[in-house]
């Protein structure tokens, strides 16, 4: 699955048209390792999964995961095929944001119960976007340690982990996609990071 982050490279300096413009899904914004995990063979019991992240930094960061629900062509067709912060829960609420943590040292999960996605999501998109980063001049190097950890969130089994890379001048991270097969679910790392921005990202699936 190709990685918004790497089409942003070979487009940001595109002119967009009136009528693309128009046609953008805008999100609302404002706040009140290279292997695919095949989670049907690995785990067959496995019915939810649990998303965490873990992140320490001398400095007052606030990261937010996104997870941009797909159709069979890879796109999304509405901003609640989004869970974030400001829509916490999908539509059957088999995907969910349950907390927005604002502070180091405080994790952010997501819980996705893999059995009652709606049937027409067929791939699932995680990220992680530092939360006004421009404005508070903040970037993925102020982490000094971070971790991305799933599990079973029914019995705290981990399922995968892996340490968060220092990505320096970068503010936001493609973290990986959950792919329906016909056997089940996998899911695949991505690692990408960027400073494309959340509305560029979505409407790179719109």
């Amino acid at each position: 699955m190709l990685s918004p982050f790497n089409y942003f490279k070979i487009i940001k300096n595109k002119v967009l048209t009136k009528q693309e413009i128009n046609e953008m899904i805008t999100l609302d914004l404002n706040k009140g390792a290279a292997f695919t995990l095949d989670l049907e063979k690995e785990f067959p019991t496995l019915n939810s999964v649990q998303g965490t992240m873990v992140w320490h930094s001398t400095e007052k960061l606030d990261l937010d995961f996104f997870l941009v629900q797909l159709d069979a062509a890879g796109k999304i067709h509405a901003a609640s095929d989004v869970v974030y912060f400001n829509n916490k829960f999908n539509s059957n609420k088999s995907v969910s944001v349950p907390f927005d943590s604002k502070d180091n040292d405080i994790p952010e999960d997501f819980i996705i119960n893999l059995n009652e996605v709606p049937e027409q999501y067929k791939s699932i998109a995680v990220f992680s976007f530092l939360f006004k980063a421009v404005e508070n001049k903040q970037t993925l190097g102020m982490i000094t340690k971070g971790n991305f950890i799933l599990k079973d969130s029914e019995t705290g089994e981990n399922v995968v982990s892996y340490n968060l890379a220092d990505y320096v001048s970068d503010t936001s991270l493609h973290i990986g996609n959950f792919v329906r097969t016909d056997k089940g679910w996998t899911f695949e790392p991505e690692g990408v990071s960027s400073t494309m921005q959340v509305n560029d990202v979505i409407n790179f699936y719109a």
